[in-house]
């Protein structure tokens, strides 16, 4: 945090309220100088003039963006997003394409046809297909094959053509009727994704407002000492205005030597005081910022951090009913359940498909088209006409429907021993019956009660504090008026004083209780990062 100073009494941030200053009296300005506050400890920053002003929600928002497990989460949240699309991948259509030369010998059986033998064979082709699936459980292919076949010399190669033409285009369909038929084991993988994706938006908003609480702890923490180093200048204050008038009174004869000690220990005791929670401020401010990852470079050294929200001074009322009644339409919880057995279920269908026999029909059709160009002194004939020709015959031949072909199938497929397959879907099964057992609604239930409770009680104590604060003013009150008229002793309105303080320090903490205890209703009701405006 930097070097410490030592100045005149410093108010680092003048955070209390009406409710918790004393009435009738003005805050008090910094005195000058004395021996007894010479040795103030003043907070980083204050010379400068800089300051940084940070709400509670601007302080959530800083952890939630900066926080490395947030942000791990968010990647977990984008990964399953990106898991979708992969899943809807897997029903788009391929291309594949395939050229290829290859020159073969085959042995002819007359070895005196040949020089040596054997006979050479080029081929030259292209082979191509556009395959996908549906999403009911269906596979297609639509395929186009051309061959070029230049035969090297055996008089029985066919008609004799040389070179050879061969082109086929056909498609085929097969239809699963068992298993992996249906919307489950297709669809309902993209389906899988994205509950899960929406699953674990669930869970990371849980653990968003777990986090986002010990921000806000930490924030009320760092203003109550605030207050406290308020307070305790406040009473440094009156302690070294009571000197000075005990001071008085010793110079024009009304007043004892042995006073003027007592009341220059109470100066030096309430220094101390004050430096000790000016100290506690410093520590306070250093876990703001390291919950809120600000001293990552977001805030200069030699600024001041200063806090705008301030504790309400009132006790506040809830009813019950209506904060259960937003708990159960908003809790997370309902719908990471919700997703998570869904998930459970599409897992049980899936695993429970794998065991079933497959049976698959399918449908095959194309046509084909067989040219090539006719070598003199075939031994076999003359080709027909249909065959004779180029490249270019071959495609007329094809197009023109000329040789098509069709078929029709069954596929079967059964499982002997499927003990693997029927245990992964017995364990789905247990996994649905797992999700069904949790009891979110009690639960959600327990959670809103026990916040409602804290609540009432932080209220209650807060009116207690505050009812103290007014006795305490009135006693302080009391007590320098009797010391003035002579009725009263020195340690009276010392501790008097000391009583205020203390009652004003025990109404600060009850104020910034019961803003916690609001923030963990909130949380209970599933309301609180809305409330502090984090949207993501």
């Amino acid at each position: 945090m930097g070097v410490f100073r030592p100045a005149g009494v410093l108010v680092y941030l003048g955070l209390a309220s009406d409710a918790f200053a004393q009435p009738g009296k003005t805050p008090p300005a910094p005195p000058p100088p004395s021996p007894a506050a010479a040795n103030t400890i003043k907070l980083p920053g204050v010379t400068t003039g800089k300051e940084t002003r940070l709400t509670l929600a601007e302080a959530v928002r800083s952890a939630l963006a900066h926080n490395p497990d947030v942000v791990r989460a968010r990647l977990d949240t984008k990964i399953a997003e990106v898991e979708i699309k992969k899943q809807r991948g897997a029903f788009d259509p391929v291309l594949k394409a395939e050229g290829f030369a290859r020159r073969e010998g085959t042995y002819v059986i007359d070895s005196t046809l040949t020089a040596n033998g054997v006979n050479d064979t080029d081929l030259v082709g292209v082979d191509s297909s556009i395959t996908g699936r549906t999403t009911f459980g269906g596979t297609y292919s639509i395929n186009f094959s051309a061959n070029r076949t230049a035969d090297r010399g055996d008089p029985a190669f066919f008609v004799r053509l040389v070179p050879q033409f061969d082109n086929v285009l056909f498609a085929r369909y097969t239809q699963a009727l068992r298993r992996d038929a249906g919307f489950t084991p297709n669809r309902g993988l993209i389906d899988r994704a994205q509950l899960q994706a929406d699953l674990l938006s669930a869970e990371q908003r849980e653990r968003l407002e777990q986090f986002a609480l010990k921000v806000v702890g930490a924030y009320w923490d760092l203003v109550v000492r605030h207050q406290r180093v308020s307070i305790s200048e406040a009473n440094l204050q009156d302690a070294i205005k009571l000197r000075d008038f005990v001071e008085r009174q010793v110079r024009a004869g009304r007043g004892a030597q042995s006073d003027v000690t007592q009341a220059d220990l109470t100066v030096a005791e309430r220094q101390q005081a004050l430096d000790t929670a000016v100290l506690a401020v410093i520590e306070g401010e250093r876990a703001l910022l390291d919950v809120t990852f600000l001293r990552q470079g977001a805030i200069p050294w030699d600024e001041r951090l200063t806090l705008v929200d301030l504790p309400a001074t009132e006790p506040v009322k809830k009813n019950f009913d209506q904060e259960l009644k937003v708990a159960l339409d908003k809790r997370p919880e309902f719908r990471r359940q919700q997703r998570a057995i869904e998930v459970a279920r599409i897992n049980e269908d899936i695993a429970e498909n794998q065991t079933r026999i497959r049976f698959d029909v399918y449908g095959e059709a194309g046509v084909v088209g067989f040219s090539g160009t006719n070598a003199a002194g075939s031994m076999i004939g003359t080709p027909p006409p249909l065959v004779l020709g180029g490249i270019g015959k071959s495609f007329s031949n094809m197009i023109g429907f000329n040789a098509p072909f069709f078929e029709v199938g069954v596929q079967l497929e059964i499982p002997i021993g499927n003990r693997e397959r029927s245990a992964a879907a017995r364990q789905a099964s247990l996994a649905v019956e797992k999700e069904r057992a949790i009891d979110i609604r009690s639960l959600v239930i327990h959670d809103v009660r026990a916040a409602f409770q804290r609540l009432a009680t932080a209220s209650h104590r807060l009116e207690i504090a505050t009812g103290s604060v007014k006795l305490a003013v009135q006693n302080v009150t009391a007590q320098e008026s009797r010391y003035r008229n002579g009725a009263g002793i020195l340690f009276d309105v010392t501790r008097a004083q000391e009583q205020l303080a203390a009652a004003q320090a025990a109404a600060a903490l009850a104020a910034a209780e019961q803003e916690v205890a609001l923030m963990q209703l909130e949380a209970a009701r599933g309301t609180l990062l809305a409330k502090l405006g984090v949207t993501k």
